[in-house]
């Protein structure tokens, strides 16, 4: 299990700390690692300790590496309690990573609840954990919200999909602007004319 963001208290990676605690005591075999740095660290690696995990856990900082560490993994994990459209989730889902997050912010347009991961409250690491144990038990549905969210990733945030949306963009907006542009032109056009005329008199 992946979590992947910078190491501070809105991001929750204590929260996915308390969840794994949580899954390990029923699955003593998973491993969790923590990608990414930030002013949380020492409080989180004393978390870790405190919880006796750390034989479970790898705190491995920020990488150069993604697309091999999305590949490395199973589930990706997001436990944010506040959160935008985090670029990391949209990596995840392109890697055909199944998720299990906290549906803050616009998370929940993207993990789209038993499509293309799991989507619990936020802060609630009970519901966080039993998430996780749900899909690592179950490779069949890991695969399937895989290819969704690799599909929807294609569908709504591919480059031919943005470019596509921004020329949308602009065809709203260009008749209106253009309008305005030759109405500027014309007035030009007939203010010269007629300082012509006054020149030819």
């Amino acid at each position: 299990m992946g979590w992947i963001g910078r190491l501070s208290r809105e991001k929750g990676a204590d929260i996915f700390l308390r969840a794994a605690a949580i899954v390990l005591a029923v699955r003593p075999d998973a491993r969790f690692v923590v990608v990414g740095d930030g002013p949380d660290l020492s409080m989180l690696n004393a978390l870790m300790q405190k919880l006796d995990i750390e034989e479970s856990v790898s705190f491995v900082g920020r990488r150069g590496d993604m697309p091999g560490v999305y590949a490395s993994l199973d589930v990706m994990v997001s436990s944010s309690r506040q959160e935008g459209l985090p670029m990391a989730i949209l990596e995840g889902m392109a890697s055909s990573l199944p998720l299990v997050a906290t549906a803050v912010g616009d998370v929940p347009t993207l993990v789209l609840d038993g499509r293309t991961g799991i989507t619990v409250p936020s802060e609630d690491v009970e519901l966080l954990a039993a998430g996780i144990v749900s899909l690592l038990e179950d490779s069949k549905i890991r695969e399937r919200y895989g290819k969704a969210a690799r599909t929807l990733i294609e569908e709504q945030f591919s480059a031919e999909q943005m470019a596509a949306g921004y020329l949308r963009v602009y065809a709203d907006v260009a008749p209106e602007k253009l309008g305005r542009a030759n109405s500027s032109k014309s007035h030009l056009a007939s203010a010269k004319g007629n300082e012509t005329q006054e020149l030819n008199k």
